[in-house]
């Protein structure tokens, strides 16, 4: 039986987030509660959503006593996206030509998110949408909103984080929770509120104790810097104490109120420190929200604050002051077999830290196969929407099968336009369950119809299961070979396919050629920081070893760095072993950085190892240019360098365990960069040698210049080298 309730109703079509609705006609009505939940659940209706575990399973509870998991998608608002450079909102105006109405827009909505297995209305849903067959939730905006009138750290191309010591911070909660929740704490539809989205707990450095140092570049006279100095005052004997953990001379701990250049800690003292500033922080800004939502609405649950992927050492915190604990994610996982490891046991982690259910707000899968540019935003990039259909099940399982997770919202319902949203936002990228013209698509919108009707019995049955197990590199080319090749002579020339690699030649690696067209030379690179960085490439090399079986030739070199004249402003001298692994047939080879040895008489700290490659396909570089169509996160690891005049490419890959990072570009004055970097963040002392063995990258000619030619020389590669 439903739960009777007074509501308003109207058109909602133009409602801000946070915002009240004003002048709009509304007509108060009774509307009960009647969505079918999980009838194997039943417990206490209060006539509103609650959370409960059950038999070691967390639930919500709707009004009416059944089992509730929410699955919802993101952003389905009959005005979504607006366009800064059209000056409209295209998807606004298709439907408005195609249904007459919002209304009739809203009936037609509805019809397919039921069909698709959708059964709540997420973040930035039109409100004509509600009370007719799915509740809601929603969005408050506290902090963000806080953050434009007075910010710990300013709003700039992303979201800020507000002044939680401003003595004006809890009147500005209370006054939103006062226009915002008391209206509808009595709705039995409404399921609870988010507080906030993506705020930056992190700070501008992107550091755990970000927002200490966000604090510290306050002016004198700020709230936050005052909190600030007395927290200092709570932690440390004296200033002495603060300049030895942070290296910063000043008279006392007041005088920092005129320090406004944050210096990074100096030892793990003062990280803790720094971090347990950013606690404070976070337990003013969940207490305080907390207490004004529930001050106007004791009835709904508070969902927290929709966290970035990870965030600093407050997830407890978050969840001694939220019924349900948000976040938003967006993994790389493997479309074939499922969700690695590592995610699963991220996701885990943050629920043990907050001790609460949870619910994934914001995760997806863009593909590249329509005519969105699909440069910007997040998500891991993948070609065909069969695919990302693969990808959307795979991870919706997931989320169902987890005990502790109540719901999750998928990004989202509608594309984004392809000259991207505005100039400070530019995303342009495919999200939707439909285009922008309304069209769904009908792989992903199968794949939600078939996966979201099973939410129930996963959830209460379904278990996480084995992971998707990493592919791992095939022992060939881990094992080196027994056979010693004495009389090799140097320079080498060897053969893979038709790749030739000739080496050392004019103190680079190797020189190497596709079907006697010359493409790249190959040189180590070393990213130093001492304390400015420095990038500096080997300048010599010689072969150490070379050992060979049946199957690929294993090469060892040393690669070599050291300054024309002393006391020029250049990097310090080094040294680096390095092993190259060339299959006799396959047509590719590997590189693998085994140690750095300081050669300088000077400390110096290794920031990353370089795999680098200068361009010459046909002989120059003068055409060479990046690999058209690159897009961020694409599930292919790696990039490449090609030349349109002659369709041929020179690529890298590796292998999504390996600790890479990589992205190919030329600067304004048409340097090269094939910046394809392992981190080591280590410092060396004269004559040091530090034990690098890193990851393996693979290097290959390209039949092409597309990213679907490379998408598909990666995938031959991974056939032959990952097991």
């Amino acid at each position: 039986m439903g739960i009777g309730m007074l509501l308003l109703v109207g058109n909602f079509g133009n409602l801000a987030l946070g915002t009240e609705p004003a002048g709009t006609g509304y007509v108060a009505t009774h509307v009960n509660y009647d969505v079918p939940g999980c009838s194997n659940i039943q417990e206490k209706p209060t006539g509103f959503f609650y959370t409960k575990e059950i038999e070691g399973r967390w639930w919500l509870i709707d009004p009416n006593g059944q089992g509730f998991y929410i699955v919802g998608t993101d952003h389905c608002n009959y005005n979504v996206h607006w366009c800064e450079k059209l000056g409209y909102a295209p998807y606004a105006r298709n439907v408005a030509a195609k249904y007459g109405s919002e209304e009739k827009w809203a009936a037609a909505t509805a019809e397919r998110l039921a069909e698709w297995g959708f059964n709540t209305l997420a973040a930035n849903h039109s409100p004509s949408l509600r009370h007719r067959r799915f509740p809601h939730i929603e969005f408050l905006s506290l902090g963000t909103s806080f953050a434009r009138l007075d910010d710990l750290c300013p709003q700039t191309t992303w979201t800020g984080f507000p002044n939680v010591f401003s003595t004006a911070w809890p009147a500005h909660c209370d006054e939103l929770a006062r226009k915002s929740c008391a209206p509808s704490k009595d709705d039995p539809w409404l399921i609870g509120y988010f507080l906030d989205n993506e705020l930056e707990w992190f700070g501008k450095n992107h550091k755990p104790w970000g927002l200490f140092d966000e604090a510290w570049k306050k002016p004198a006279g700020h709230a936050a810097k005052q909190a600030w100095i007395v927290f200092l005052k709570s932690e440390l004997r004296d200033v002495q104490a603060f300049q030895q953990n942070w290296g910063v001379t000043v008279e006392s701990l007041d005088a920092l109120a005129q320090h406004v250049e944050p210096q990074p800690p100096r030892n793990e003292r003062a990280q803790e420190i720094a971090r347990r500033w950013v606690r404070q922080v976070a337990d003013e800004y969940f207490r305080t929200c907390a207490e004004a939502v529930r001050r106007h609405d004791p009835n709904h649950l508070i969902f927290g604050c929709r966290f970035a992927g990870d965030a600093p050492e407050v997830w407890d915190i978050a969840g001694k002051y939220c019924d349900i604990v948000s976040f938003n994610m967006y993994p790389r996982i493997d479309g074939d077999y499922g969700v690695p490891e590592k995610v699963i046991e991220t996701i885990q982690a943050w629920h043990r830290k907050a001790n609460k259910p949870m619910i994934i707000t914001e995760w997806s899968f863009p593909a590249l196969d329509t005519p969105l540019p699909s440069t910007h935003g997040a998500g891991m990039r993948v070609d065909t929407q069969a695919q990302r259909a693969r990808c959307f099940e795979h991870f919706q399982s997931l989320m169902f099968r987890f005990s502790f997770m109540v719901g999750t919202n998928y990004f989202m319902y509608v594309d984004e336009p392809a000259l991207g949203i505005s100039s400070t936002f530019p995303e342009n990228t495919n999200y939707g369950l439909v285009n922008e013209q309304d069209e769904p698509y009908p792989e992903l919108t199968a794949a939600a119809r078939t996966i979201n009707r099973k939410v129930y019995r996963l959830h209460r049955r379904g278990k996480v299961g084995t992971a998707a197990k990493p592919g791992q590199v095939a022992a060939w080319l881990t094992e080196v070979p027994s056979k010693i090749d004495a009389n090799a002579p140097e320079p080498l020339t060897l053969t893979s396919g038709e790749l030739t690699l000739r080496g050392p030649v004019d103190g680079h690696a190797w020189e190497l050629r596709y079907r006697n067209v010359p493409l790249a030379r190959f040189d180590a690179l070393m990213h130093e920081q001492s304390p400015t960085s420095i990038w500096q490439a080997s300048q010599s090399a010689h072969v150490t070893e070379v050992r060979s079986n049946s199957k690929v030739t294993a090469v060892t070199m040393e690669l070599d760095y050291a300054p024309v004249a002393a006391g020029e402003p250049a990097a310090h001298a080094y040294c680096s072993g390095w092993r190259f692994w060339i299959p006799h047939r396959e047509g590719f080879f590997a590189s693998q950085c085994l140690w750095v040895e300081n050669r300088s008489r000077d400390s110096w700290k290794l920031a990353e190892v370089f795999h680098y490659l200068t361009p010459t396909i046909g002989g120059n570089n003068t055409d060479d240019e990046p690999m058209a169509g690159e897009v961020p996160n694409y599930y292919r690891r790696g990039s490449a360098w090609v030349d349109k005049g002659l369709g041929l490419g020179l690529g890298c890959w590796y292998s999504d365990e390996a600790a890479f990072a990589c992205y190919f570009w030329k600067d304004a004055n048409g340097w090269f960069h094939s910046d394809l970097r392992h981190s080591v963040n280590k410092t060396l002392k004269p004559g040091e040698q530090l034990t690098v063995n890193g990851p393996l990258a693979f290097f290959f000619p390209i039949q092409g210049i597309s990213r679907e030619d490379f998408a598909k020389a990666v995938g031959d590669i991974g056939s032959v080298v990952m097991k």
